[in-house]
């Protein structure tokens, strides 16, 4: 059997006013995949919707009142895998790496005015760097390595397909085909593609899921809206893989915080 693996993300790690970042994987069965996207009703909808894509930021305007077009979405049933870190823990973790280029930032002496004006911004922008290394190859590796696991099984075959990263997609591919010989799934993982959302049905559906799980941890878990679409169309479909309910996987599990303890509290008694 040969399946079709579709990821997008949520949030951002490089913007410091986002308190989550979500990355959700979709699978379907390829002939049931390909079905969805020749679906007429569904694309007949869409086109009445004048909804070139389909994002969550859609949602509460074209698609909460138009149940056909997600039930014609949803029609053939997928897996779903959902990951979520916490990025006040990103940002706070005391990576030694991190720790001593700030130490060393600190250091650095601007004895000249135009020393002072061109190394104004030099920190904030070797932290960033810094950051988004680490963030790939730590955060997003875990990623990767997680949703392998839940969703590839060692019989079968897969094409992945992931929207454009907020890595350099090089990076990021290079990354992912690593996780994949690590892990012994060469054989299984036949394509890996870094993709443009508005081409890809399953990658839009990946986006609507990581949407509605960022909206309802910024909420409280208390959006309505987010909450009907999660019970109606991610619910039901959620793989058993995952270290805080099924198929819902936090990155990391090195929490401490009473405001990070009470949202994982929320989760496992709103969401399962």
């Amino acid at each position: 059997m040969k399946y079709c693996i579709f990821s997008d993300e949520s949030g951002s790690w490089a913007d410091s006013r986002e308190d989550y970042y979500i990355r959700s994987w979709v699978r379907y069965e390829q002939g049931a995949y390909f079905e969805i996207e020749r679906n007429n009703q569904l694309l007949a909808k869409l086109f009445e919707l004048n909804l070139n894509e389909l994002k969550w930021n859609s949602y509460d305007r074209f698609l909460s009142n138009c149940p056909e077009v997600l039930d014609n979405l949803f029609l053939y049933p997928p897996k779903i895998f959902i990951e979520f870190t916490l990025m006040g823990e990103f940002r706070t973790r005391p990576f030694d790496v991190r720790e001593h280029i700030k130490s060393s930032l600190r250091r650095i002496k601007k004895e000249s005015a135009e020393e002072k004006k061109y190394l104004k911004n030099l920190p904030s922008k070797v932290i960033n760097a810094v950051n988004g290394i680490l963030f790939l190859n730590i955060y997003e590796r875990f990623n990767i390595e997680n949703a392998l696991e839940g969703l590839v099984d060692n019989d079968e075959q897969y094409y992945c397909f992931i929207d454009s990263p907020q890595f350099i997609k090089h990076d990021y591919r290079t990354l992912f085909s690593k996780c994949v010989e690590s892990m012994g799934l060469s054989k299984n993982i036949l394509k890996k593609n870094i993709s443009d959302s508005r081409d890809c049905l399953g990658i839009q559906t990946a986006d609507l899921i990581a949407g509605c799980f960022n909206t309802l941890l910024e909420s409280n878990l208390s959006n309505r809206s987010a909450l009907d679409f999660y019970h109606s169309y991610v619910k039901p479909y959620l793989t058993k893989k995952g270290n805080i309910i099924d198929g819902i996987n936090k990155v990391t599990k090195n929490t401490k915080k009473d405001n990070d303890l009470e949202i994982i509290k929320k989760i496992k008694l709103k969401l399962t």
